[in-house]
C-alpha cells in the first residue's frame, strides 16, 4: 500500500479496471478509435498485399467502373483504385509519425524548461517559438520543398517544426498551472527532486492535452500532405498517395467522378477519426472533465 503526501490531488493514472467502462460512454473515442483502427489495419495489409500492384499500368483496363474485379474501379491508366487507397493510407500514416514526433519531440521538452527554469532561459525559449509560429505551417512547407526539392518527408519535417510552438505553449502553460498548486509545493517540503515532480505531478497532468494536440497536428498533417501532393510538391509520381489520385483525377470529373471521390473520402474520414479520437481521449484522460 502507498502512501499519499498530504494535499495531493487526485491520481491522475486511469485504473486498469475503470478504462474500457469510459470508453464505452464515450461516442467520440469509439467512433474515433474505430475509424483510426480501420486505417491502421488497411495500412498494414498495405505493406504485404494489395488486390493489385499500385503503381502497375494497365492501359486495356482504364477508366473502368467498380466490378467484381476491381471494386472500385480504375483510374485513367488502369491501375486499381483500391489497391493505390491502401497504398496511400500508408503514406496518411507516415507523414504524420514524423509531423507529431518532430512538433513534440521538441516543444515538450522546450515547454517544460521555460515552465521549470522560467526567468530569461524561459524568454527566449518562447519568443523563439513564437518567430516560428509566425509562419504559416503549410506556407513553410511549400517553402522548403520548393527550395530542397519534393520530398513528402521534407514537407512534413517542415509540418513539425512549424508545430513546435504549438506543443510548447500548451506544455508551458499546463505545467505552470501545477508547478503552482499547493500538492507540488507539498511535495517541494517533502524533498522530492524537480525531475521526480515533473514524472509524477506535472506530465500526467500535460498528457492529456498533448493527445489531443498530437490528434489534431496528425489530421493537420494528413490534409497538407494531400494538399502539397495535390499541388505536386510531394512524392513524385507514380507514387501511390490521397492528394495524386485527387489530383489526377480532377481532369475526369465530368465522365468519371469517384476517381476524386474515394481519395476525398479516405482524407476526410482520417481527419475526422484522429479528431474524435483525440477529443474521446481527454474526456477519459483528463481527471477535470471526469465524471
Amino acid at each position: 500500500m502507498t502512501a499519499t503526501m498530504p494535499g495531493s490531488p487526485p491520481a491522475v493514472a486511469i485504473r486498469r479496471d475503470g478504462i474500457w467502462p469510459r470508453v464505452r460512454r464515450s461516442p467520440s473515442t469509439l467512433a474515433g478509435g474505430i475509424i483510426v483502427a480501420f486505417f491502421a489495419l488497411a495500412a498494414l495489409a498495405a505493406a504485404v498485399w494489395t488486390p493489385y500492384d499500385p503503381l502497375a499500368i494497365a492501359p486495356s483496363a482504364a477508366l473502368h467502373g467498380p466490378s467484381w474485379a476491381h471494386l472500385m474501379g480504375t483510374d485513367q491508366y488502369g491501375r486499381d483504385v483500391l489497391s493505390r487507397l491502401m497504398a496511400g493510407t500508408q503514406v496518411a500514416f507516415y507523414v504524420g509519425v514524423i509531423a507529431v514526433a518532430i512538433a513534440a519531440g521538441i516543444g515538450v521538452p522546450a515547454g517544460l524548461l521555460a515552465a521549470t527554469r522560467g526567468g530569461p532561459l524561459g524568454e527566449v525559449v518562447m519568443r523563439v517559438g513564437d518567430v516560428i509560429y509566425g509562419f504559416p505551417a503549410l506556407l513553410a512547407a511549400i517553402t522548403v520543398s520548393a527550395a530542397l526539392g519534393a520530398s513528402t518527408t521534407v514537407s512534413m519535417i517542415a509540418i513539425g517544426v512549424a508545430y513546435i510552438p504549438v506543443f510548447a505553449r500548451v506544455t508551458r502553460a499546463t505545467a505552470l498551472t501545477v508547478l503552482s498548486s499547493g500538492y507540488v509545493l507539498a511535495a517541494r517540503a517533502y524533498g522530492r527532486r524537480p525531475l521526480g515532480i515533473i514524472r509524477r505531478h506535472v506530465l500526467p497532468n500535460v498528457a492529456p492535452i498533448l493527445i489531443v494536440q498530437a490528434s489534431l497536428l496528425y489530421a493537420v498533417a494528413i490534409l497538407a500532405e494531400a494538399g502539397l501532393e495535390f499541388l505536386g510538391l510531394g512524392a513524385a509520381p507514380p507514387a501511390a498517395t490521397w492528394g495524386s489520385m485527387i489530383s489526377g483525377g480532377r481532369d475526369y470529373l465530368a465522365s468519371d467522378p469517384m476517381l476524386t471521390f474515394w481519395p476525398s473520402l479516405a482524407i476526410t474520414l482520417a481527419v475526422l477519426g484522429f479528431s474524435l479520437l483525440g477529443d474521446g481521449l481527454r474526456e477519459i484522460l483528463d481527471p477535470r472533465l471526469r465524471r
